[in-house]
């Protein structure tokens, strides 16, 4: 590996080398490089689970984590672990990737615990590394249903065996941000904050049309960043609002071609070119940086974490809210799970299972990455903690995310899903600019996604 591992008491990777403190019984403030994280301290009822009956004998685990955390956040993380475990060390090696995890395995590493973003299913068909869960569960009586059933199921199981939990969830557009100014200004009212009464497609499309200024050719305001920017996400956030499928629920057919699917993005494709209301649209003028944080785009589309580009906002003044992404027949975030998983190569799986809930539990590495966190009960307390300081931000909306979020696509969690995201690129690209049409695009991106599918393996 590249030497990136960390103990409690050494720096990972981008350390600041700041100490934190942490706080039992609340949300309390824990140092991050980019600003303050929200860490959940123990005691709730979580805490409770049966306890481990393994003895205090010295042991070091290995834990592998995709993406990467101040030396102040992994300290926070396993402050409670090395309280109640002080012989029980744990090696974190950060900023693994799909070389890295490949390069580890090949390598023979004991891996204890891996928290990662692909599917369990992904991972047996790509790796054959994991070890499944149940009889922990069944042992310990763990309520596995305080996570979104539907996400389980997808994420989680696999061939009949339950893999993987989720710890908190990213995705490509967990809600709007919307600046109430511009809202204001353009005589449009503030979007509903119920994902049940989101705008329909069609009043978004109106509303964005008054929301965008023209200036002759040019466009000094759009209704809409970060919703064209990223053209491939929009396969998995356009799929969450329809009926649309890029692939198969049985991993095997391309979809693409399907009208559905072609209508939908053709729809998508007018608001670029036609209604000309995204940062992407011809003649957009808008300047370099965020154009929300200057103004210049009443609404964006959050990626990932919203507590960070929530901070981002702040020294602007805006005064901001969130609002649920309209309905084309779902109103639903693109929400894609980060999970917990136990790899079957580990030296030590029975503690790596205690490892494994307790990076879960209370929401602990989901606050420190600032996701929304992945157990239904802990949303109210970490969107209340989180955005206390910003009282018109209406954080109810990103609580009721986890209840309606419907589960993406199934190309997020083919073992192929590099190679039909590199595919898709130059031609979703290209129908987004309007170097041909949607349904040009699609036909040749179908006939090589089948092609791809037809190749690897698709699992049962």
């Amino acid at each position: 590996m590249d030497g990136s591992a960390a103990t409690v008491d050494a720096v990972a990777p981008g350390a600041t080398g700041k100490r934190g403190k942490t706080r039992r019984g609340v949300f309390s403030m824990a140092g991050a490089a980019g600003g303050t994280a929200l860490l959940a301290a123990c005691g709730g009822p979580a805490a409770q689970e049966q306890k481990s009956a393994l003895n205090n004998a010295p042991v070091t685990l290995q834990y592998y984590k995709r993406g990467t955390l101040t030396d102040t956040n992994v300290e926070a993380l396993l402050k409670d672990w090395t309280a109640q475990h002080p012989t029980w060390k744990v090696d974190v090696v950060q900023g693994i990737t799909d070389e890295k995890l490949a390069a580890a395995l090949a390598g023979g590493e004991k891996l204890d615990l891996l928290t990662y973003n692909y599917a369990a299913r992904t991972m047996v068909l790509a790796y054959s590394m994991l070890r499944p869960i149940d009889p922990y569960v069944a042992r310990d009586k763990y309520n596995v249903k305080k996570f979104s059933e539907k996400e389980v199921d997808l994420v989680g199981r696999y061939d009949g065996k339950l893999w993987a939990l989720p710890y908190a969830y990213g995705g490509n557009a967990t809600a709007l941000f919307y600046n109430r100014s511009l809202f204001k200004e353009a005589g449009v009212s503030e979007p509903p904050a119920d994902w049940n009464q989101a705008w329909t497609f069609d009043q978004f499309r109106e509303n964005a049309r008054k929301l965008s200024k023209r200036s002759g050719s040019s466009l000094s305001q759009v209704a809409i960043n970060g919703l064209s920017d990223a053209p491939l996400n929009t396969l998995s956030t356009m799929s969450a609002l329809s009926d649309a499928k890029i692939i198969s629920d049985d991993y095997k057919k391309s979809m693409v071609d399907r009208p559905e699917t072609i209508q939908v993005f053709e729809r998508y494709a007018d608001l670029i070119l036609k209604d000309l209301v995204t940062t992407t649209s011809p003649g957009a003028d808008l300047g370099s940086g965020n154009a929300f944080l200057n103004g210049k785009s009443a609404m964006h589309v959050i990626c990932c974490g919203p507590l960070a580009f929530a901070r981002q906002i702040k020294p602007t003044g805006i005064d901001w809210g969130f609002a649920p992404l309209p309905k084309i027949k779902y109103s639903s975030p693109d929400f894609q799970s980060v999970l917990t998983l136990l790899p079957n190569s580990g030296a030590n799986p029975d503690h790596g299972w205690e490892l494994f809930k307790y990076v879960i539990e209370d929401a602990r590495l989901g606050t420190l990455e600032e996701r929304v966190p992945a157990v239904l009960e802990d949303a109210p307390d970490w969107a209340k903690a989180s955005f206390a300081e910003y009282p018109n931000a209406r954080p109810q909306v990103l609580i009721d995310s986890i209840k309606v979020a419907r589960p993406v696509d199934k190309i997020k969690y083919h073992p192929a899903t590099t190679e039909l995201y590199a595919t898709a690129k130059p031609l979703v690209e290209g129908a987004l600019q309007g170097k041909e049409t949607v349904k040009q695009a699609f036909t040749t991106l179908h006939q090589q996604f089948q092609t791809i599918l037809d190749r690897s393996p698709s699992g049962k």
